[in-house]
Order: structure tokens, then sequence, then C-alpha cells
């Protein structure tokens, strides 16, 4: 099978997980309205009888004052340095192209949201881009879709003179991550300021096989005591709501009833643990 691989990157908010889940036709990468919602590689492929593409979804690159934010900064950006090519995403109402001199001509852009700009005030961000030397520049708003199919098309193309790997060498779904991204998207949708940012949330056990209902329990970790009664809200409601709806989703995903046990676990030193940032992809970097 022929495999094109792409990482899709740019700054928090941008859209490339909305991106990448329209090119997919299918949820790989949780979407909200707050930055930095992705925190870690996640991978999704697409695939036809004789191609796959493989969309690396990556965290928005830039530096937070926190230990997390400031490992993947440093991490995103030396991973930036040894691609041959990327989709860099940019906002068109505010691309920043100064963050990504070094690279825009080793990249696809995406210039998304086009719809919320006037089509004047493109040119010259059009123009500029072109002078820098990137590969190629499509103009989407993924919301909408606008701009989306002729970006398919481009990558299906673009996979058809890819190299050869053997099929499923380069991905294979990993449904325990899907189900802790999903419960973090609805614990992100359901809280303000710092709660959603300082959960961790691991597999405890994960028990799916075809033609059957599916059970996984997971565990979500907060690091401090003060933050488990408001996860949980009175009598419990708020973690049943957040089950619910991460359950939902996963029935859909898995194409089969299930069942979704989620538990609260205090750790006050959650975050001064290097086994955490190892298991979100982030090495601990002094």
């Amino acid at each position: 099978m022929k495999s094109l691989v792409m990482p899709v990157v740019g700054l928090p908010n941008v859209g490339k997980s909305t991106i990448i889940n329209a090119l997919m036709g299918d949820k790989i990468s949780i979407v909200t309205h707050k930055p930095h919602t992705t925190r870690s590689m996640i991978f999704g492929a697409k695939k036809t009888s004789d191609t796959e593409i493989l969309f690396v979804d990556t965290p928005g690159i830039e530096n937070v004052s926190t230990k997390l934010g400031s490992l993947i900064f440093k991490s995103m950006k030396q991973y930036l340095s040894s691609l041959d090519e990327m989709l860099l995403v940019l906002d068109a109402t505010n691309p920043r192209l100064d963050q990504f001199d070094e690279v825009i001509c080793k990249s696809v852009v995406v210039l998304n949201k086009i719809d919320r700009v006037r089509k004047p005030k493109l040119l010259p961000i059009i123009e500029q881009l072109q002078n820098l030397g990137a590969k190629e520049i499509f103009m989407v708003a993924a919301n909408s879709g606008d701009g989306m199919n002729e970006l398919s098309q481009y990558l299906s193309k673009r996979a058809e003179g890819a190299i050869e790997h053997k099929t499923g060498s380069l991905y294979v779904e990993d449904i325990a991550q899907f189900a802790c991204e999903c419960v973090r998207e609805k614990i992100l949708m359901h809280f303000e300021q710092e709660i959603p940012y300082k959960i961790w949330i691991y597999p405890k056990s994960v028990n799916v096989s075809e033609n059957s209902s599916w059970k996984i329990s997971l565990c979500i970790v907060v690091p401090k005591q003060s933050y488990k009664p408001i996860l949980l809200g009175k009598g419990g409601q708020q973690i049943k709501t957040i089950g619910t709806a991460a359950r939902v989703e996963l029935c859909a995903k898995l194409k089969q009833p299930g069942y979704l046990d989620l538990e609260i676990v205090v750790d006050e030193k959650l975050w001064q643990k290097d086994l955490v940032y190892e298991q979100l992809g982030w090495k601990n970097r002094k």
C-alpha cells in the first residue's frame, strides 16, 4: 500500500483537529473552542484500496508557562525542524506568518476560517505565502466544509505517488486513547479555567471485541482534593453527564453498545511525575 505521512501543525486554536476530522470523515481528535485542547500526538489514517494518508495531529506550537506547555513547545520546535513536509494550518483572521518563516517553504499551507475575512484582505496574505515559497496554498472554512474537497483531492493524488508500505504498518487505531481523549473533551466543554488542563486520564481496563458489547474503565486523576467534588457535581450528576456524553460517542465509534466507567482519583504530586509526561509523548527536558 502507498502511504503519505502528513503532520498537521500550527498555532493553538487554528482548526487543525477540525480539518483532520473533516478529511478523515471520522473523529480522531477532540475539538473544543478552547486553545491547547490537543496536548499529545494523535494519529489517524484515511485509506482507500491501495493508498493511505496518515495524519498526525499535533499540539499548538506556543510557549506556555507550565511544565507541560514548555516541554511541548521545545519538542514541537525540534519536530518541525526535522520535517521535510507538513500541512501548516493558519488562521486567516490572524495568520502570524512570522512564527513560521523557516518552515513555510516546506509546507502545504491551509488558510482556515476564510469565511471570517473579506477577500481583499486575503490577497496580501496569499502573496506573502507565495513569496516565502509555500508549496501549495488552500483556502478553507473547515467548520462549513468550504474548500475541503479540493484539499482532500490534492492529498489523495499525492498519496498515489507516495512510497510503498505494508498495509496497516503505520497506524493501528488505539481506542483506549480515543476514550481518554473523548472524556477529556467533555470535561473541557463543561468546565472553565484550570480544571480541564490539570487532569490526566488513563485507561484502567479496555475490553473491546467485534460483534459484542464493550467495557472501558478510565481513571481521571486530579492534583487537588478540591477538584474532586467539582467534577463529581451534586449527587454525582456532573460526572454522570460527562460519562453519558462520552459513552454515546464511543458507541457510535465502535458501532456497538457498551459500558463506560469513570473513577476520580486525587494525586497531589501528579504533575511532578515524569511518567505522566512520557505517556503523553513528551520527555522531561531540563
